[in-house]
């Protein structure tokens, strides 16, 4: 396991994990980042600007796991099922290919005649993973098909390596993008770290 230290974060909004939406990248645990800032505008969130220290902060690097042992891992714990999905591929302002997967045909055929496609040609099926009733019971929000990994990684980590302090995504700093590298720390270890308003 790769092991990413950092000393200060920031979160920003409130510091109460029980006060997140339904729908959480970060599962139960709290969203932090080095550039709140840039994720304030990304996120659209409001309230203040939290600065937590602690001389020891460790973070699991997602990045450095490889999506093979993960995905394994997801199957042999009954938290994902593989499936068919259905592809929508397209592109953006800057002419860069992106997609879409949906669980069900009919949502697909919808997006791709929103797009004006009529033909369905940038439709396709591919096999994914999609997650489980014991993973969303194991976060406590809701996950999707989409962002899975992101809360499989979390709990992998709080079973194998409990004295982490959370996991790091290191994304690219881009916010035309909507990307920044972001973290989450888990909730048994927010005590551990100093808080103050930034």
């Amino acid at each position: 396991m790769k092991v990413l230290n950092f000393n200060t974060v920031f979160h920003v909004g409130t510091m109460d994990v029980g006060d997140k939406g339904e729908f959480s990248y970060e599962g139960d645990g709290l969203s932090v980042s080095m550039y709140p800032n840039e994720w304030q505008r990304i996120a659209r969130l409001s309230g203040k600007t939290q600065e937590l220290a602690n001389s020891t902060g460790s973070f699991a690097d997602y990045y450095a796991f490889g999506d093979d042992k993960l995905i394994k891992w997801g199957l042999s714990n009954s938290y994902i099922f593989e499936s068919t999905l259905y592809r929508v591929t397209g592109y953006d302002e800057n002419e860069e290919e992106y997609y879409r997967d949906y669980l069900s045909r009919d949502e697909a055929v919808a997006e791709v005649k929103s797009n004006g496609d009529e033909d369905l040609a940038s439709l396709s099926e591919v096999r994914g993973f999609v997650p489980t009733d014991l993973l969303k019971d194991a976060i406590s929000v809701k996950t999707n098909h989409m962002i899975y990994k992101d809360h499989l990684f979390g709990l992998y980590v709080q079973k194998y390596h409990p004295s982490l302090d959370g996991v790091w995504f290191d994304d690219t700093l881009d916010e035309l993008a909507l990307s920044a590298p972001r973290g989450m720390i888990f909730k048994h270890k927010i005590n551990d770290w100093e808080i103050a308003n930034h």
